[in-house]
Order: C-alpha cells, then structure tokens, then sequence
C-alpha cells in the first residue's frame, strides 16, 4: 500500500478538477493514491475522471448511482483508504509542490501529533485574495495541548481558524476512529468534528504557505440546498441544536479520555453558549 491516500469527493467540480488534480499528482513526494468518488454529478467531472485515470494509475475511481450526500461521500473516500496516513481533498483546491513531503515529514518527527496542515490562502473563485491563514509564530498549534487547542476551535471566530485542519494530513486510524461516530447532523459539523479531534490528539502546523483553498460564492445552504448540510442551515434553531450536537459527541466520544473530558469540555463550551446568548435566546423565543 501507498504511504499517503487522498481522498477526494466530488460533485459537479469539472470547472476546477484539472488544476486540482495536476496540483496533487505533482506533489514531491509520489508515494501515494487518490481515491475518488464522484457523487452522481451531472457535468464533465466523469469524464474528466476517467481522462486522468487512464494516465496515472495512481488514481482509483468510484462513481456512486446517486447522489448520497456530501458527508457521505467524505467518510466514503476514507473507507477505501490504505496508507499510514490520509488526507480529504476538494476538487477545487491547490497544493505546493512540497505540501505532502513537509506534512509527512511532521508527522514523522512527531509521533505524538495525529494531524497536520500548512499555513494557506484562500481565495475567491475570480482568485482574489479573500484572506492568509498563517499557523506560525503565536498563531502555531505545535506547540499546544489539548486544552489549547479546544479553546481556540470553540471561540466564534477564531483567527487563525482551526476547523480548516479537516483538510490536512492524518494518521489514518486515528481519522477512522474518529469517523467511527458519523458526523453531526448539524450546523458547522467540520467544526464539531474537530473538536473531537482537538481533545483527541495534538495538532502540528507548518508555517509555510502551502495550500490555497477556494471560497464559493454560493452559501452551504445554497450549494447543499437539497442535502442534509445545506438543509441544517435553514432551520431556525441551528445555532441550539449545534452547541447541543457539540457537547453531545464529546461526551459519547470513544477517543477521549474520561478525565479529558470533565476536565476540558465544560468550561469552554459553557463560554460558547455565553457568547451565542442573543443568538440563543432570539431562536428559542422565535
């Protein structure tokens, strides 16, 4: 088996998946596979897919009958994974040359941390610069615990944010074991997911601007509209039942220690409902 899977799940993502894919099968360190799953999109991605495959059999493909939602497709791709380590991929992303090699590397040297994620900019879909998220200096997560962590993934805006760590390089079983719990039926459920993550294992960060990742246009309940992700966001009592989902995996979670988690989890997450109060109190009176 490779040492690096990357998964990718895709829909309708023929209008970036060249770029994306030239940008992960160019990376310096070629032990790897890319593992696939078209989510029954309707545009060129197929085609595009099986254009590429031909070329380098590196690549695996997976074409699903139909769509079976975004989150699905995610914890699909990791399934098929069989490398040491693994990574989620979006179709409409961009690495450096070296991103693979200096994460491994990391993750190598470090055998106490389970994740890590370069510094990145991300952009606009016309490329315009719409901010630098730079894991470096004060901003560095290697040198944190577990508490230092958590507390930075549970403000309201965190700078830099750290949920964007789902798009690095994990230790795969410890990924699967997080996976084991599906993810939260939720607002920002990439957020909840991490937080797990954060009390679970450390978090090394490369300061170096490694990775551009592209904002849509369109809202997630706009993109999703049709999906458990983007129907979430139109429920008025999202931002209660995402602080309930939020306690509520980390106190079923398997991955975290028992004193971890009366120590860790109360004080933060009660900060959280602190902050969100208006918002809280505007949902339930609605």
């Amino acid at each position: 088996m490779p040492m690096v899977s990357i998964g990718m799940p895709v829909y309708n993502g023929a209008k970036y998946l060249r770029r994306s894919l030239d940008s992960l099968l160019g990376q310096s360190f070629n032990d790897l596979e890319i593992i696939i799953s078209d989510n029954g999109s309707n545009d060129e991605t197929w085609e595009i897919l099986e254009e590429y495959a031909r070329i380098d059999r590196r690549i695996i493909l997976f074409q699903q009958s139909s769509n079976i939602g975004a989150e699905n497709n995610f914890a699909f791709v990791l399934q098929k994974a069989g490398g040491q380590y693994f990574m989620w991929a979006a179709c409409d992303d961009w690495w450096a040359t070296e991103y693979i090699e200096h994460l491994t590397e990391g993750l190598n040297s470090h055998p106490e941390h389970g994740v890590a994620m370069s510094s990145l900019h991300r952009i606009r879909e016309d490329g315009t610069l719409v901010d630098k998220v730079i894991y470096g200096g004060n901003d560095a997560l290697s040198g944190l615990d577990y508490r230092g962590v958590f507390q930075r993934m549970t403000k309201i805006y965190p700078s830099p944010p750290v949920h964007l760590f789902i798009y690095g390089l994990f230790r795969t079983e410890l990924l699967k074991n997080l996976l084991r719990q599906p993810f939260q039926k939720s607002i920002a459920s990439d957020r909840i997911f991490m937080c797990e993550a954060a009390l679970t294992t450390h978090f090394y960060s490369e300061p170096n601007v490694l990775h551009i990742r592209t904002v849509r246009n369109l809202s997630v309940a706009e993109r999703y509209a049709e999906e458990q992700v983007g129907l979430v966001w139109k429920d008025n009592l999202r931002t209660v039942k995402y602080l309930i989902a939020l306690v509520s995996r980390l106190v079923v979670s398997r991955n975290i220690p028992l004193t971890r988690k009366l120590v860790e989890i109360p004080l933060p997450w009660l900060r959280l409902v602190w902050r969100q109060r208006k918002v809280l109190a505007s949902s339930l009176f609605r």
